[in-house]
């Protein structure tokens, strides 16, 4: 097989010549925009919209999201916002951080009050466009500029299986 491999669950491509697995799969129902209605965020299959952030440091100048309320979602807005040149917002469904470790509340409290990051607490994503997003934040619409997205609300990664299988899984440790 030659040319580019592409996931069949989000389309996205991938180079290589022998297998793709892709991480940014994975279903889960807690997402915080679905509704009792079963629908889904329009445009959340863009490319730009991922369950996974890897090597933060490769995000200058960039308009980001990071979406979830707990420490995975916290700690990639930390490591976003490091660069100082990044405008990070958390968008969190509920009123504060409580399933956190006090440690990144800490961090993030810090990040906040020096504006790297900004924090939307009790809001939804209701649309994912090339170019921005769309969250009510207090029964507000808000309208942000976004060059990517980071979905990080828990769900079940296959990384045990892959690694039970042989594959080897390579992960880059960031400090706090």
């Amino acid at each position: 097989m030659s040319g580019p491999l592409q996931c069949m669950s989000c389309h996205k491509l991938a180079a290589g010549s022998a297998i793709y697995a892709c991480l940014d799969c994975h279903v889960n129902s807690h997402a915080p925009w679905y509704k009792n209605s079963g629908s889904s965020v329009p445009r959340e299959n863009l490319a730009k919209v991922s369950c996974r952030l890897i090597e933060a440091e490769t995000y200058q100048d960039k308009n980001l999201l990071v979406v979830g309320g707990g420490d995975s979602a916290i700690e990639a807005a930390l490591a976003l916002s490091r660069s100082g040149t990044n405008k990070v917002a958390l968008s969190y469904r509920g009123d504060a951080f409580q399933r956190a470790k006090d440690r990144n509340r800490q961090f993030l409290a810090s990040a906040t009050s020096e504006g790297r990051i900004q924090q939307l607490l009790k809001s939804e994503v209701q649309e994912i466009r090339p170019d921005s997003v769309t969250l009510t934040s207090n029964a507000n619409k808000v309208d942000l500029p976004n060059d990517y997205t980071f979905v990080l609300i828990g769900g079940e990664s296959p990384e045990d299986f892959l690694r039970k299988t042989g594959i080897e899984i390579v992960e880059k440790v960031l400090s706090a």
